[in-house]
C-alpha cells in the first residue's frame, strides 16, 4: 500500500512542476489530481518541514495536470 500511494504521489507531483531555488530555499509548485489532496497537503507540510522544501501542490484535476505538462 505504500508503495502505491509513494507511486500515486510521485507521478502527480510529476505531471505538472516548476520550481525555483531563492536563498537556499527550493520552492516547487505542482497540479493534478483533487482525490489525494488532502493527503498531499499534510505530506508536503511535513517534506517542507523536515527537507526545507516548500510544495504548492494545486487541486486541477487529473485531466488538468496532463495538459499542464506539455
Amino acid at each position: 500500500m505504500r508503495k502505491i500511494i509513494a507511486l500515486f504521489a510521485a507521478v502527480a507531483i510529476l505531471a505538472s512542476c516548476s520550481s525555483s531555488s531563492k536563498d537556499g530555499a527550493t520552492d516547487i509548485t505542482a497540479a493534478g489530481a483533487t482525490f489525494p489532496l488532502p493527503f498531499y497537503s499534510m505530506a508536503f507540510k511535513k517534506y517542507g518541514t523536515d527537507k526545507g522544501v516548500n510544495v504548492n501542490y494545486n487541486g486541477i484535476g487529473s485531466g488538468g495536470g496532463i495538459r499542464t505538462q506539455s
